[in-house]
């Protein structure tokens, strides 16, 4: 009984050359969609946030809430004064203070390279924060903005999230603003409006 001998050939040098080049293409189609990805990950953050603060500031707005002396006060969103003040001026507050990809606050900020703020949950322990019920105690890559003014069925407010995912002169915005209806008195939210979400 014979037995057929099978030459033992490797790859040859073009055999090898096509699957790198077939590689290479898929390297380059695959690593920017994934990226892509990995950034439009990070943006579900500032959306996931900024319904939370809305939230916070609607359930503020809905409860009942008293001065120092017991006196009810008239319905308004959260201010550096809450939970015992209202007044119809406007309250802002932008935390953390510098923004994104920067060493410090301020327009002249210059770039540390880091998109990504480091933990801190101390810096949301003040108002309007406190009254919101909202607070961020991990790493996270938004500057988060809100905004309120008015009283009663002139109330508003406003809340915006700006990141800036690669450090560069381009940044992300994402916002909000809402009004309360004069007739039925309930808040009324807008569609969220986003700017450059993947830079």
């Amino acid at each position: 009984m014979s037995k057929k001998i099978r030459s033992q050939q490797g790859f040859t040098l073009i055999e090898t050359m096509i699957v790198v080049v077939i590689i290479g293409i898929l390297s380059a189609v695959a690593v920017p969609a994934f990226l892509k990805f990995i950034r439009k990950s990070k943006t579900s953050e500032a959306s996931v946030n900024i319904k939370a603060i809305g939230d916070g500031a609607v359930a503020y707005f809905d409860a009942v809430h008293s001065n120092t002396v017991g006196d009810a006060l008239p319905k308004h969103f959260p201010n550096h004064q809450s939970p015992t003040a209202a007044s119809g001026d406007l309250s802002y507050a932008q935390t953390p203070s510098a923004p994104p990809c920067s060493n410090g606050g301020g327009m002249f900020a210059q770039s540390n390279g880091k998109p990504q703020y480091t933990k801190d949950s101390s810096r949301w322990e003040v108002q309007p924060w406190k009254s919101l019920k909202f607070g961020i105690n991990r790493a996270h890559y938004y500057q988060y903005w809100y905004q309120s003014r008015y009283l009663g069925t002139q109330a508003k407010f406003w809340i915006s999230a700006f990141g800036n995912l690669d450090c560069d002169n381009t940044r992300s915005t994402f916002s909000v603003t809402a009004t309360v209806n004069v007739q039925t008195g309930e808040v009324e939210r807008s569609q969220m409006i986003t700017t450059n979400a993947l830079e």
